[in-house]
């Protein structure tokens, strides 16, 4: 099977710059596991606190979920689209 050489339309930084988003992500999922690992423990132990926990953690794992999906979807875009000089430019402007 012959490959085709692509030009791939994304610079060392726009690349490294994905990686982080990536990384920040990972980070904050990671704090997110931490949370959950907190409220399974609160509630064998004390519904006051654990509901106290539950009530903030809800309040903002949904609005930062969909800031997240918002990053998620800018950098597979990014990379779906490293071939297509054209649409890169429209997601930069």
């Amino acid at each position: 099977m012959e490959q085709e050489n692509q030009k791939i339309y994304l610079t060392a930084d726009t690349l490294k710059e994905l990686g982080s988003d990536l990384t920040d992500i990972m980070n904050r999922l990671e704090m997110t596991n931490h949370v959950i690992e907190g409220l399974e423990f609160a509630w064998g132990k004390d519904r006051t606190t654990f509901d106290w926990v539950a009530k903030k953690f809800l309040s903002t794992t949904y609005e930062q979920n969909q800031r997240l999906y918002k990053v998620l979807n800018e950098v597979a875009f990014a990379l779906l689209e490293c071939d297509n000089e054209k649409e890169l430019k429209e997601i930069k402007s």
